[in-house]
């Protein structure tokens, strides 16, 4: 995921051992949030905003003035092939938690 905070390093996050890396030196501007947000559009009440067509998912972290003041951006991906370990599972009409990493 990549994290756009306002007055703070650009990050990206990663699973496993490569942990946190930071993308540069300068911080976040309130300019680079405002231009992110016209380039995503709008925000639904839940100030989450989708990538039409990919997994990817953008969530707006706001002041209490409204203002967004930090994006939060989780790159879905499909793992092809998976469905079939629990396709079975899926045939009773039931419904199933799914938690992992």
């Amino acid at each position: 995921m990549v994290i756009l905070d306002l007055g703070r390093l650009p990050e990206a996050r990663y699973l496993g051992d490569s942990g946190e890396q930071y993308l540069r030196d300068t911080e976040v501007s309130m300019k680079e949030l405002e231009f992110a947000q016209n380039a995503i559009g709008e925000f639904g009440a839940d100030n989450r905003a989708g990538i039409t067509g990919t997994l990817h998912r953008i969530s707006a972290i706001r002041s209490r003035k409204g203002e967004i003041t930090g994006l939060t951006c989780r790159v879905g991906r499909a793992v092809r092939g998976s469905i079939d370990m629990v396709r079975d599972l899926l045939d009773f009409g039931k419904s199933i938690l799914f938690v992992g990493r």
